[in-house]
């Protein structure tokens, strides 16, 4: 999972542009990856001396799902001001994710075909290809990069998007004789993160602030997906067989198209067209892409 992190760092040192660098070196962003890396550290050991066992991870799953990151996200997004550079960052961002998503998907199509894949691992290839942890890293690793608010904000509409098109072309494609999605699916869409969204937006745009206790302590409990998703995934990890991936071509080519190809298409974008969301933190929300 870190891998695709350094897969992203060369967009984000890309977008950023030269006015940014002496406000977000290189090294700043390998601190942050080597604080995560420690962190997942802790989980795996923890996992492997059996202070933690499986269950834990459930436990852990649940916490930062329903409790912490929709904390995180009203805490960072209520406090935010309404002004155009969000505005415009906002629906550019939801336009460029679906476009970008339209990419992803089709490289993945057209790699699977290339590669010969059987039926099967062909649609599990191509959802993938689009499909990153958003949750457990993305928002985290964003959060600690770019805090503020901004870019948890980004990050919830990156995230949003990204389910309306799972919850329609992924469960169509995973249930192509149509007997499980329509409604049922889209309703999937109303989850605690959705809802911290529009709540963090309303109170944004009426300027609705939480009393100063209540801003201390929730967003003291948001702040704790970082560390509890970083154990999560160092369980993830304990449990994983990870050198027998390697072996496999169609993991392979997921870490290709993931790590290599769709990066430097995107790094390849002329930036003349989105200057103006470059150089503001809308960018920083596509760190999640390879995530």
């Amino acid at each position: 999972m870190f891998i695709h992190l350094f897969g992203s760092i060369a967009l984000i040192l890309y977008a950023l542009g030269p006015l940014n660098y002496q406000a977000m070196e290189f090294s700043i962003i390998l601190n942050q990856i080597a604080i995560l890396g420690i962190l997942t550290f802790c989980g795996v050991l923890a996992y492997r001396f059996k202070i933690i066992d499986s269950t834990a991870k459930v436990v852990l799953e649940k916490l930062v799902f329903y409790i912490t990151l929709p904390l995180m996200i009203i805490s960072k997004v209520s406090i935010l001001d309404v002004s155009p550079e969000i505005l415009q960052n906002g629906v550019l961002l939801i336009v460029l994710t679906y476009f970008i998503i339209g990419i992803q998907i089709s490289a993945g199509l057209i790699s699977s075909k290339l590669f010969k894949l059987d039926k099967s691992k062909a649609v599990i290839h191509t959802l993938h290809t689009f499909l990153g942890n958003i949750v457990f890293l993305g928002f985290p690793l964003l959060d600690a990069l770019y805090p503020g608010g901004k870019a948890i904000l980004y990050a919830a509409l990156y995230q949003l998007v990204m389910n309306t098109v799972l919850w329609t072309y992924g469960v169509y494609k995973l249930n192509p004789d149509g007997k499980k999605g329509g409604l049922e699916s889209l309703k999937k869409l109303i989850n605690p993160n959705t809802i911290a969204l529009i709540v963090g937006l309303l109170m944004m745009v009426f300027r609705i602030r939480l009393p100063n206790v209540l801003q201390v302590s929730l967003g003291g409990l948001g702040s704790t997906t970082l560390y509890l998703a970083m154990i999560y995934i160092g369980i993830l990890l304990a449990q994983s067989k990870i050198f027998k991936m390697f072996g496999k071509a169609d993991v392979m080519l997921l870490s290709f198209n993931k790590l290599i190809f769709l990066p430097v298409i995107f790094y390849c974008a002329d930036k003349s067209d989105f200057e103006n969301f470059r150089n503001g933190d809308g960018f920083c929300c596509f760190f999640c892409f390879n995530t």
